[in-house]
């Protein structure tokens, strides 16, 4: 999630950190 930013940071805790292997 962190690679997405601060976006892909929140999001990545909405749904469990789901993108964070991408």
């Amino acid at each position: 999630s962190v690679n997405y930013g601060t976006v892909g940071f929140i999001i990545g805790h909405e749904i469990g950190h789901a993108y964070d292997d991408k």
